[in-house]
């Protein structure tokens, strides 16, 4: 880690002076000295990143170059680093997803953060540039790591619904919504992002994405949601239901309550219906999935219910 302290040290100066000589030439274009220091400095800062990246390979580190840039004029720093850290958010829960499970929401365990944490290389010219890096022992998360970023990289080129779908099944709800935020975050300050990943000194993938490429991504996410149907029978207590505005309130015991609709000639004059009063219900459950926001949102509809005569009111605790 030594080293790549130094090698840091040694690309700020490096930075500085092409810095320095790039304001010289720009007040003194007819010196030629000035110009052939520049490129010298600049050969120099090249070097420099290189023998950072293979410092970093061999104490088993990884290296990610993040360049957020605007087409037309140079970034905002803050829109700049908070795309980076929807970055590593993004990072972190797809990570998750891969080595524990769909998830469903883009949370982030505790020791998935430790294992996904980018550390700061250094910065560098170019619109907002960063280069990160992050332990990455072969034996334990070559396959994590490598899989995420491949992984990641692909699903930041869906171009359509059923490409993200594709992503959701595999991966579930949690990091479709990291990835909106991160496109969203990105489309909302005209961002894009030129990513390159090494793992062992070696370039093992990149993502070039333009702004109005990361807005069409966000735009495909927004579209895209998944709805599922199923039909249960449930025991319970029906304590509401009004026939004028046909919605329906059932208690289970230990269960939330659920809330509903129901066809008018469930209950009518000719199907009454005591409360409240144990029952027998079948009910269609509607799921619907907004990737965009990562929520699941679930209507019920009462197709039938059944009051046994005499049925006792039982002891179910309530719940509103």
């Amino acid at each position: 880690m030594s080293q790549l302290l130094e090698i840091q040290k040694q690309i700020e100066s490096a930075d500085a002076r092409v810095l320095h000589l790039e304001r010289a030439l720009a007040e003194h274009p007819e010196l030629p000295s000035i110009s052939a220091n520049l490129d010298s400095a600049v050969r120099l800062q090249e070097k420099l990143r290189e023998q950072f990246v293979e410092a970093a390979a061999m104490i088993g580190h990884d290296v990610c170059q993040y360049r957020a840039f605007d087409e037309y004029e140079r970034p905002k720093a803050a829109a700049a680093f908070g795309a980076i850290a929807e970055f590593q958010r993004l990072i972190s829960v797809v990570y998750g997803a891969l080595q524990h499970g769909y998830k469903q929401r883009a949370t982030i365990p505790e020791h998935v953060a430790r294992e996904t944490a980018f550390d700061f290389g250094f910065g560098f010219h170019g619109s907002v540039g960063i280069m990160l890096t992050i332990r990455n022992a072969q034996e334990l998360f070559e396959t994590g790591l490598d899989d995420t970023i491949s992984t990641v990289f692909s699903m930041s080129k869906s171009k359509n619904p059923s490409e993200v779908l594709h992503h959701a099944h595999r991966l579930g709800p949690g990091p479709i919504n990291a990835l909106y935020e991160w496109a969203a975050g990105n489309a909302n300050n005209g961002l894009g992002a030129e990513i390159e990943w090494r793992h062992g000194g070696r370039v093992k993938g990149t993502l070039f994405v333009q702004p109005r490429e990361l807005a069409h991504l966000r735009k495909v996410i927004d579209e895209t949601s998944t709805v599922t149907e199923q039909t249960v029978t449930v025991e319970g207590k029906l304590i509401a239901a009004d026939v004028e505005t046909s919605k329906f309130k059932l208690k289970r015991k230990n269960l939330p309550l659920i809330r509903g609709l129901f066809d008018p000639e469930i209950i009518d004059e000719d199907h009454r219906v005591q409360l409240p009063a144990r029952c027998t219900a079948t009910l269609r459950k509607i799921t619907t999935i907004k990737y965009s926001t990562g929520t699941e949102d679930v209507q019920w509809r009462l197709l039938a219910i059944d009051q046994p005569r005499g049925s006792e009111l039982g002891n179910l605790d309530s719940q509103e």
